[in-house]
């Protein structure tokens, strides 16, 4: 049996990169890989965590929330599970976030063992800023790259990482529709329509404008429905146009939350790589609108299925982009059929999960470049 050390900063609850990661430990530990998911938290949902250890996943979770421990704390817990951790053979250690504390995990491999490092935001310029340089660092001395999107992949070579870079999709749960709900809607006449956000509720993912737009008179026949968690959450107001359905767990209660749902909207200011809240829309044949960050563009295939806003756009776009797509929804001019032709196209979990096991299949032995430890990195 192969074996895998999975590593990421600070899991939170729920989120696209959450999402991934369990679905691949559980994908990993179902094809003969004896898979260790390694994380400086303790805040990963109860679901989550419950399905990785009946697929015999281990987990070694740091007993502190996230972002509660201090850099030194989870430096220190991280070395110490590292110490033990060298103790086995890895064939794969597996790292991802901006985290550079990636390296100190590093210091479990052998010889044998291939290092891989996932970057899940766009790596732009913006971004690019915010780096340390001991992640620039990390990112320069990992044997292969894994980016999300093919925008990832071009900014981290713009950022001098000119290794091995494999683009590869997030894996997501299998969101396949039933038969019976795979008819097209056809015009929507004059009901209100449903726009949703589903996801983490921050600031950096448009909370604030959803909440402006729920209150515009011209959008009067437009309700918002917000599914998740998140900081945003407590500051949330009550409006007429305005649910917030709170946190969902689970592939039944997406698929349930789609149902409901005539579009997806992401106004998003953060980093974005490849957003899961899209693809997952996507699987369930719902349109949408998002900002034109990271990967987004490469999920518009379907041109009447999805609106890109302009990294820089302002309250004017957001609220036109809307009525254009509410436009299109009246008029029936959105296909629930061809949204799924793309999604299938090329995000299928078969096509995807397919992907990620040939990447992690047995290769000839890569060269590994542990962090030495006086270069302490900065934690995540």
């Amino acid at each position: 049996m192969r074996s895998i050390l999975i590593y990421t900063p600070q899991m939170a609850a729920i989120g696209g990169m959450e999402t991934h990661l369990v679905e691949l430990a559980m994908l990993l530990s179902g094809n003969a890989w004896a898979v260790t998911l390694l994380t400086t938290s303790n805040s990963l949902n109860d679901g989550s965590r419950q399905q990785c250890v009946e697929a015999g996943v281990k987990l070694l979770e740091m007993p502190v929330a996230r972002e509660l421990a201090g850099k030194f704390a989870k430096l220190g817990w991280l070395c110490a599970q590292v110490g033990k951790l060298r103790r086995k053979r890895w064939d794969v250690i597996y790292t991802n976030g901006q985290g550079s504390l990636a390296a100190v995990v590093w210091l479990a491999a052998r010889l044998s063992t291939r290092l891989v490092h996932h970057h899940h935001t766009s790596a732009d310029r913006d971004e690019q800023t915010t780096w340390a340089s001991s992640f620039r660092w990390l990112l320069k001395r990992a044997p292969r790259l894994i980016a999300c999107s093919e925008e990832t992949r071009s900014n981290l070579r713009e950022a001098g990482c000119r290794q091995g870079i494999e683009k590869l999709f997030y894996l997501i749960p299998d969101l396949a529709t039933p038969v019976a709900d795979q008819a097209e809607t056809g015009p929507v006449g004059a009901r209100p329509l449903r726009f949703g956000f589903v996801g983490r509720l921050v600031s950096t993912k448009g909370i604030d404008l959803i909440v402006r737009l729920s209150q515009d008179p011209q959008l009067a026949g437009v309700e918002w429905h917000l599914h998740g968690e998140g900081e945003e959450t407590t500051a949330l107001p009550q409006t007429p146009n305005l649910t917030f359905h709170g946190p969902y767990r689970g592939v039944t209660a997406l698929r349930s939350i789609h149902s409901r749902l005539d579009a997806v909207v992401l106004f998003s200011r953060h980093t974005e790589g490849m957003p899961l809240s899209l693809i997952e829309a996507m699987a369930s044949g719902l349109p949408w609108i998002a900002t034109d960050r990271g990967g987004t563009r490469e999920l518009a295939v379907s041109d009447s299925d999805s609106i890109l806003l302009k990294r820089d756009f302002d309250y004017s776009d957001a609220k036109s982009a809307v009525l254009e797509l509410a436009s299109r929804l009246r008029a029936g001019a959105t296909s629930r059929a061809g949204q799924r032709a793309a999604f299938k196209q090329m995000l299928a979990r078969d096509i995807v999960a397919a992907k990620w096991l040939a990447f992690f299949a047995p290769a000839q032995t890569e060269a590994v470049c542990p962090a030495p430890m006086s270069a302490h990195p900065e934690a995540a």
